[in-house]
């Protein structure tokens, strides 16, 4: 015995702290859905006639749109380690925010998704 523990019960707690961490890291990661009038983003719901013009976006340009074009005028929910984008515009103009920035693993998709949406309303 290496410790003053059982390593059976170091072992349980081990296994028990690794299943309470992928269900808190799965519970609280953010949900993007498209419904008939809102596109909910996590927390956020946004009305799909204020927006416009969906891009998905790969590459270098999924990069520049989230590091060096990124300005504050931009709402955004970004995912660590996901490569594509989805970038809206935002034509509300009561709103600070001109422009939206979804982080995708199937940004053509929620793309084209959108655009059907905000083409319906």
């Amino acid at each position: 015995m290496l410790g003053p523990y059982n390593w059976y019960l170091a072992f349980t707690i081990g296994i028990a702290v690794t299943i309470t961490a992928n269900v808190l890291l799965y519970n609280f990661s953010p949900v993007v859905v498209v419904n008939d009038d809102n596109l909910i983003l996590g927390k956020a719901t946004i009305p799909l006639e204020i927006l416009r013009s969906p891009k998905a976006l790969t590459g270098d340009e999924a990069f520049r749109a989230r590091g060096p074009f990124l300005t504050p005028d931009t709402f955004f929910q970004i995912r660590g380690g996901v490569d594509g984008v989805v970038l809206l515009d935002n034509i509300d103009n009561q709103d600070d925010y001109n422009k939206i920035l979804i982080s995708t693993r199937n940004p053509e998709r929620l793309a084209e998704t959108l655009a059907s949406a905000v083409k319906a309303n």
